[in-house]
């Protein structure tokens, strides 16, 4: 069977890198629990989403996750249309994968 590189794959074989990730990382039970997604229109990503209500555990989320890819978390503010939120977000190639974790918390509407 020949290698496959990632510059030589289809949508649908980076699809199934990322699905082969995924499958390995939802094996790791000891971490949080993520919505995932992989994106039609960017192939081979693999997208981890903190979905809780709750902000602190939305961040913990992704640093638990950023700690288990060995990767740093990024904290950036955001200022848009009226409104103010910061995300946290860790990124890495994971199993030729290119996984994003990340959590968007402390939303507000501006004052007037």
């Amino acid at each position: 069977m020949p290698t496959i590189t990632p510059t030589d794959m289809g949508v649908r074989e980076k699809q199934a890198v990322a699905v082969e990730a995924l499958a390995v990382l939802l094996r790791h039970g000891e971490l949080p629990t993520l919505m995932w997604e992989v994106p039609m229109f960017t192939p081979g990503y693999l997208d981890g989403f903190a979905p809780t209500r709750d902000d602190q555990h939305q961040v913990d989320a992704v640093i638990a996750w950023a700690n288990f890819l060995g990767v740093d978390v990024t904290e950036a503010d955001h200022d848009h249309d009226g409104f103010t939120w910061k995300t946290y977000t860790a990124i890495t190639d994971y199993m030729g994968a290119r996984v994003k974790v990340w959590a968007v918390v402390d939303r507000k509407k501006k004052a007037a």
